[in-house]
C-alpha cells in the first residue's frame, strides 16, 4: 500500500487519566448524511482501548508542519501528550495546536475485520484551518500538499481562499 497516498491524523481521547492518542493514515469519509468517517485501528494497539472507552475522541489531521508530531504519535509511548501544545474541545477531547483540521467524533460500529479493527464513526464537530498545508504520508516519507491552485479570469494563478 505505500504506493497509495494518506493524510495523517491523530486520533486523541482524553477522561479520568492522561490524554491519549496514536498516528493513524487509514481514515476515510464513509456518509455525508449523516456525517460518518471510517478509520482502521491494528488489534495489537495499546492505544485503542483507551480511546474506545471515551464517550467520543477527536480526530487531528496534521498539517506540513507536524511530521515530529506524527512520529512521535506512532511510537510506543505512555506521555505522548507531554511536549505537544494542546487543548480540550468543548466536547473534551484533546485537540493539538496547529492542525490542518480537526473532528469530533463518536464510534458508530465497530467490525473486526483481519487484524484491524474497522470503526464507523459519527463526526459531531469539524473545525478547519484553511492557511495551513496538509501532511501527506507516500513511499514510507512524508510530502506536503498546499491550498488548491485556481486559474482567474485573467490568467493569474491563485491559491484557492485568496
Amino acid at each position: 500500500m505505500g504506493q497509495f497516498a494518506t493524510g495523517v491524523a491523530v486520533v486523541s481521547a482524553a477522561g479520568r487519566g492522561p490524554a491519549v492518542g496514536m498516528t493513524i493514515n487509514s481514515l476515510a469519509s464513509l456518509s455525508l448524511e449523516p456525517p460518518l468517517i471510517s478509520l482502521a485501528v491494528g488489534h495489537a494497539s495499546n492505544t485503542w482501548p483507551q480511546i474506545r472507552q471515551q464517550p467520543g475522541f477527536s480526530i487531528n489531521i496534521l498539517s506540513s508542519q507536524q511530521q515530529a508530531l506524527c512520529r512521535a504519535f506512532a511510537t510506543p509511548s505512555g506521555r505522548r501528550f507531554s511536549d505537544v501544545d494542546w487543548t480540550l474541545s468543548e466536547h473534551g477531547t484533546p485537540i493539538i495546536s496547529g492542525v490542518l483540521a480537526w473532528l469530533h467524533c463518536e464510534i458508530e460500529h465497530e467490525y473486526a475485520v483481519g487484524d484491524h479493527w474497522l470503526v464507523a464513526s459519527r463526526v459531531i464537530a469539524a473545525r478547519n484551518n484553511s492557511s495551513a498545508s496538509g501532511l501527506i504520508f507516500f513511499r514510507s516519507g512524508f510530502r506536503t500538499v498546499g491550498p488548491l491552485l485556481t486559474e482567474g479570469a485573467d490568467g493569474t494563478r491563485h491559491a484557492s481562499g485568496d
